[in-house]
């Protein structure tokens, strides 16, 4: 049981609140010098664009083993390694001249991150328990999303005024005010470390992966974060080389899709009475008739930013509606192991929203009707899946899908 003080309570959640927003700064504040990275290292458009689902792949691939490990050593040694590591690899991205490099560079970040991030949300675990730590995850959730609206707006200002290695220094300057907080003020709140064994975590994992609701959720919510994520690839292009637009103006847009998830996140707080799958299928199917709207107007009269910016802020509210209510349902219905169950959990969402990313980065940017197709059918397949197998889940509230895991 810790000890901790009411005021080291409060500082130190402060100090999660400032650390968790970086995972999603370190795509956003950089979206806005996409086209211009491709200009200045004279590459394809669709290997600049990769370098965004390789960050996700190494982010999803680190929180598979920093969870378990952090309950071995303590949280602070790993976030301390990880922010010391993550300037390095920045360093090595802002002086490199060679795409592959900063390709293999983008996974190595993410699975810096995954050594701070991690850590910093077990925090609240430590410290927490019942209503207070529901509140504390909740206003967690908030904070991550007021870093993906803010850090486009940045990042659109260090590319019009400097050069694309601004945003980076950007990350670097934060990562260090991150390394001082945590060698400074945070101490280290694991309250029983418990010995890493590896027979116990491909035990526990394999349960996990046999679970129906976990697997469905994985899906479907790496499905909903890569409405935002796809959009992140295509629009810099579209709207910088097509339409001709700045790369500040790009950041202002990329704020209000950021807002547009923050909303639907805070709509969803105001619906938690609503039976998850009538605020999910209704919220699809609004999806799915945007998309065609979208497509249908798209294809029938000339293209205007604010149409293609609204339907797209639609969508992505919609998705943010949906978001945490599939994650909420799933982890309550793994009580007995959340740490593992979290980390399982995102780190397979990281991996499906990266895959579909990746395959983003082969849509043609030169109109914006690959992209509505693109969400056209993923709206579909989400349906699917939610009507083909979450619902039976959620109907029987996990006890199907947690005894299939035991079997």
């Amino acid at each position: 049981m810790n000890t901790w003080s009411l005021k080291q309570k409060q500082l130190f959640t402060w100090i999660v609140y400032f650390i968790v927003p970086f995972s999603g700064v370190c795509v956003d504040v950089y979206v806005p010098s996409l086209p211009h990275i491709v200009t200045a290292l004279g590459v394809s458009q669709s290997l600049v664009q990769m370098t965004i689902p390789l960050y996700s792949v190494g982010m999803a691939l680190g929180q598979l083993l920093v969870g378990p490990v952090s309950d071995s050593v303590g949280r602070r040694p790993l976030m301390i390694l990880g922010a010391l590591l993550q300037l390095l690899c920045l360093s090595l991205i802002i002086h490199s001249s060679s795409i592959v490099s900063i390709l293999i560079l983008r996974v190595l970040q993410g699975l810096c991150l995954s050594l701070i991030i991690v850590p910093a949300r077990v925090i609240f675990s430590d410290l927490f328990t019942g209503k207070e730590f529901d509140k504390k995850i909740s206003l967690m959730g908030a904070f991550w999303a007021l870093g993906s609206i803010i850090a486009p707006v940045i990042g659109g200002y260090l590319q019009y005024y400097f050069n694309w290695h601004a945003p980076f220094y950007f990350m670097a300057v934060y990562d260090v005010l991150i390394l001082l907080l945590v060698c400074l003020v945070l101490r280290d709140t694991t309250v029983n470390k418990i010995p890493f064994l590896f027979q116990r975590l491909r035990s526990h994992y394999g349960m996990l992966l046999r679970n129906r609701l976990m697997l469905s959720s994985i899906i479907i919510g790496g499905i909903l974060v890569s409405y935002m994520l796809l959009f992140n690839v295509v629009a810099p292009f579209f709207v910088q080389h097509v339409m001709g637009y700045s790369a500040l103006a790009y950041g202002k847009i990329a704020l209000l899709i950021g807002l547009a998830w923050f909303i639907g996140m805070m709509v969803s707080k105001q619906l938690v009475s609503v039976p998850l799958m009538r605020k999910a299928i209704s919220s699809l199917l609004l999806i799915a008739f945007s998309t065609v709207m979208t497509l249908v107007l798209g294809l029938s009269l000339p293209v205007s930013l604010w149409h293609i910016v609204g339907s797209a802020m639609l969508i992505v509210a919609l998705a943010g509606v949906i978001f945490p209510a599939v994650i909420s349902h799933v982890m309550q219905s793994h009580v007995d192991m959340p740490g593992m169950a979290s980390a399982f959990l995102f780190s397979g969402m990281w991996l499906v929203g990266s895959s579909i990313t990746s395959l983003g980065s082969l849509l043609k940017t030169h109109s914006i009707v690959p992209l509505d197709l693109t969400y056209l059918l993923l709206s579909v397949l989400t349906l699917l899946i939610f009507v083909g197998v979450y619902r039976q889940t959620v109907k029987a509230g996990g006890a199907v899908a947690s005894q299939d895991g035991q079997s």
